[in-house]
Parts: structure tokens; sequence; C-alpha cells
């Protein structure tokens, strides 16, 4: 019975590893899918390796091991939805913490995953947006439902301002980030704008300057917390999405594979969620073999407003049914209404019209050294009818291949800006990370500056000015 109960644990010790992989992603967002359960593999390499003190993992362990992975092998069948949820912390009214009160969510992203079309999906929900919440039958922000019920309420809510059945849950601890962070030896993000709160109630005090910095757990817990700025809580989900591409190239390090003990731990403690062991192994073989360009993410979008004294994020109906049909095809707001007449979809247009490009805001960065060069490409979509709203610099001055980030998911001028700018490829991100105030974000990097020298017959400079 004893041997029984050993090979029982050694299997559930095996699979636990591989639980952090996953779970380490949901901790940080749907975004790193494919990136982070690609670990998956070099985590064999390390386990056939000896570790800093000379020695391997023994036999037996590595069979173990082994049996899990033959058991990731399942392929995953159908697409599963999830709710992640950041939560926040409760204090007494001394100043302690207690995790038995009730407190709002602090992130909340809505996840598919699809085998069958082969991607993924997600949409970041700002934390005061305005919904009715199911059972209290009044209007509050999103983040309310889960003070009030818990997960259950929490995906009630989403399920019904979406549309989209929730099969899943996860939830992470404040203090289960701070602690991962800190096990990873921290993290290396720019920081571009100085970030000064003190909130003695919520225990919270942000003192980051702007530059480059190399953040510990608990910077990291500044840094994703701060709202209070223009953009408040939008500003913070952008940040959440940088965070998460400085976070994956930490976590895609093979060094870090010898750390996944302390984070199965860290894991343990702080994460909570309805996953089964072997759902998550099958998820696990499918997001290892996902690229880039399979992962699209998005934030809701929306508006800033006051309404009753209350600071809110509100979406218009139309803006969430568009968000949500590109991104969820089961959504019941999906479904056309059968006493709605009906217009058939008109053919797609081999150009865009003066019109519909005047209808299309964008942002132009200059995401090289080269001076000007932004204008430079600002001027040549105006002269074609796009209306340009800003031109800036852009932080990273080493843009190779021009970036167009899609803040509304529409993609419709993407071809029609490559052409213009008179480029053969362009680097598209699904992301909220760009201007939100426009509907799209042009990055123009050296390849837009190439394309212009060799136009005016002419070679780059080979030490380009540093202004803007």
């Amino acid at each position: 019975m004893g041997s029984k109960n050993s090979k029982v644990s050694k299997k559930s010790n095996s699979k636990k590893l591989f639980r952090i992989v996953i779970a380490t992603f949901l901790i940080v967002s749907s975004v790193t899918l494919g990136m982070l359960a690609s670990t998956i593999v070099k985590t064999i390499d390390v386990l056939n390796k000896p570790n800093p003190n000379g020695n391997k993992v023994g036999e037996t362990e590595q069979q173990s091991f082994m049996g899990g992975i033959f058991d990731a092998m399942t392929p995953m069948s159908e697409p599963v939805t999830l709710l992640f949820l950041g939560s926040d912390v409760g204090y007494t009214s001394k100043g302690k913490k207690d995790e038995s009160i009730p407190t709002r969510s602090d992130s909340m992203i809505l996840t598919r995953i699809d085998p069958i079309e082969k991607k993924v999906t997600a949409l970041s929900i700002p934390r005061d947006t305005r919904v009715t919440i199911p059972e209290k039958n009044e209007t509050d922000k999103i983040n309310a439902a889960f003070a009030y019920g818990g997960e259950k309420l929490a995906r009630k809510t989403v399920a019904n301002f979406t549309g989209v059945p929730i099969q899943h849950y996860v939830i992470l601890k404040v203090d289960g980030l701070v602690n991962i962070i800190d096990a990873l030896g921290g993290i290396d993000i720019f920081i571009d704008k100085d970030m000064n709160y003190k909130d003695w109630t919520a225990k919270l005090f942000i003192n980051l300057p702007k530059g480059q910095h190399h953040l510990n757990g608990r910077m990291a817990h500044q840094y994703l917390r701060f709202r209070h700025d223009e953009l408040g809580d939008i500003g913070r989900v952008q940040r959440q999405q940088k965070f998460v591409d400085a976070l994956t190239r930490k976590l895609l390090n093979p060094a870090i594979m010898l750390k996944l003990p302390e984070l199965v731990e860290i894991a343990q403690k702080n994460v909570i969620s309805d996953f089964s062991n072997g759902e998550l192994l099958k998820i696990a073989n499918f997001l290892r073999k996902l690229k880039r360009t399979d992962i699209k993410m998005l934030m809701l979008p929306g508006r800033f407003a006051t309404i009753d004294g209350g600071s809110y994020w509100v979406s218009e109906d139309y803006q969430i049914k568009d968000a949500v049909k590109g991104l969820f095809p089961d959504s019941q707001l999906n479904i056309p209404d059968p006493n709605a007449t009906q217009s058939p979809d008109p053919l797609p247009n081999k150009d865009l019209s003066l019109d519909e490009k005047r209808n299309i805001k964008l942002t132009v960065l200059n995401g090289t050294n080269e001076s000007g060069l932004g204008a430079k490409a600002a001027r040549l979509l105006r002269d074609q009818g796009w209306v340009v709203w800003t031109v800036e610099q852009a932080d990273n001055t080493d843009t190779k291949i021009t970036q167009v980030i899609l803040q509304t998911g529409k993609n419709k001028a993407v071809p029609f800006l490559k052409n213009e700018l008179g480029l053969k490829n362009l680097d598209v991100l699904h992301s909220s990370t760009g201007d939100i105030s426009t509907d799209y974000t042009v990055i123009v990097g050296k390849d837009f500056l190439n394309h212009l020298n060799e136009k005016q017959g002419n070679t780059p400079s080979n030490e380009p000015k540093k202004t803007n």
C-alpha cells in the first residue's frame, strides 16, 4: 500500500511541475500562452543535465516526469473559455491583511483557447467598466462583482455583459505576483513616466521614477497597480501588457527551469483554479505549438465618464459587440436579432474610399533615431487622405520592421497602410498598448527609412541625429 501511495505522490508531483508552466501564464496574461507553454520542452533538457550541485534528477523522478509528458500528448479537442481574476488585498480596521475580507478584483481577462481554429483570443476588461451586476440589480464597476459574490458572481457578470459562456476561472492572490517576480530574480522594464502615489488605507506606496529599471517583486507590484494619471485604469491595462512582454522574455530563459520547484510552491499558495491536472496538460500540449500570430488580445473599447459622481469606463453596445465578435464566436451577441432588418454584407472594396480614411484616426510614432522620420510618414499618409492625430517619438528607437498596433482589433486598413507607406511587410500587433485615443498606432521603423532612401537614391546616414 505504501509503494502505491508513493507512486501516486510522485505522479502528482510531476503534474504539479507542468501546472506551474500554465499557472504562471495564467498569472501573467493570455498573450503569453504559446510562449510560456513551450518551456515544457526545455524543462526536459534541464532534467537530464546536472544541476548547479552536480547532481542529476533521479531516474524514478525522470520516468515519472516523462509519464506526465506522454499524458500531455492527449490532444485538446474542444475550445475552452476562462476568466482570469487578480484579487486585491483586504485589510482589517487595524491595518492588517485579512484574506477573508471581500475585495474587488484588480484585473480581469476573458480568454478563449481554441484548438480547432488553432488560436488564442483574450479581452482585457478595465476594472472601472460600468455594468449591471446580476442579483444586485444595479449598475456598478465590474470589479465589484468579485467583492459581492466571489468568482461565481464575477463570472456571471462578465458572461451577461459579453454574452460569452465561461467554463473555468483562475484567481491570483496579490502576493503571488510579488513572490514569483522575486523568485525569478526580477524583471527589466522601461518606465515611461514618474509614478508617485500613497494610500495609507490600502497600504499602497508607489515611488518609481521614469527610466530603465530592474524591478523586484515589490516594485513590479507598484508598477502594475499604479493608475493615478490621466488614463487611470486604462493606462494600467497598457502597462500590464508591456509587463507581460518583459516577463515572457525572462521565463523563456532555460536557466529559469531550475527554479520551477520554488515556483510550484508559490503557485500552490497563491493560485486558485477549477482546472483539473488533465485539462492543464492538454492545454499545455496545445499551447506549446502556437506562434505569436496565433494570439490576439484586445482591451474593451470605450470612454471615460462621470456618472452620479462616480468615474467609469463606459462601452456602448456596438463597441462591446464589435470587440466580442472577433474574439468569441460563441457569444450570444453574435446571434442576429430575428426582428431586426438584416442587410447583406457589402462586397469588399479594392480600395478605401476617402470618407472611410477620414473615419480612421492614426497615431504615428518614430521608432528610429532618424530625425523627422515620423513626420515624413505622417505627411505621406495625410497626402493620401488619412487622418493623423498625433506624431511623436517612440520609446524604442531600434524598430526594424514598421509596426501597426490595432487598438480596436479591426484590421481592414492594414494592407492599405502597408501599400501607401511603400512597405513589403508590417509587424501587426493586436494589443491595447498603442494610443487608445486613435484606431491604429503606426510605429515606423528602419525599413521605412530604407524605402525613402531607395526612392530618393540616397544612403542612410551613419550617424543619425537623435532628435524628434
